[in-house]
């Protein structure tokens, strides 16, 4: 699951407990375990899941891409745009639709 945050949040990754002013986003690998939740006030966020296959795995590491860690960023916006665009795709009409998306997700990340 990747998850943008847009506001203040806490995580908690092996026990240890994390913050973030928002502006950020974590890619969960499938079956780790997380709590995270609001530090004060309204939690804005957006999420998608997804299914990480051998190749997408390899090329987030060749991008130094972690997984249950922390990415901060000055303006998740772009992130938000681009994740728009993969939906559009997915469920369009398009019959690429499924290269379309695969393609948008490598751009994205």
């Amino acid at each position: 699951m990747l998850l943008i945050l847009r506001s203040p949040t806490f995580f908690i990754f092996d026990e240890v407990k994390h913050y973030t002013k928002g502006n950020s986003a974590v890619i969960f690998r499938k079956g780790t375990s997380h709590i995270y939740g609001a530090c004060n006030g309204e939690f804005v966020n957006d999420w998608v899941h997804f299914e990480a296959l051998d190749d997408d795995i390899i090329y987030l590491e060749k991008l130094g891409i972690k997984f249950d860690r922390l990415l901060e960023f000055q303006s998740v916006i772009p992130l938000l745009d681009c994740v728009k665009h993969v939906f559009f795709k997915k469920y369009s009409n398009n019959k690429n639709a499924e290269d379309s998306t695969n393609m948008y997700l490598r751009l994205f990340f």
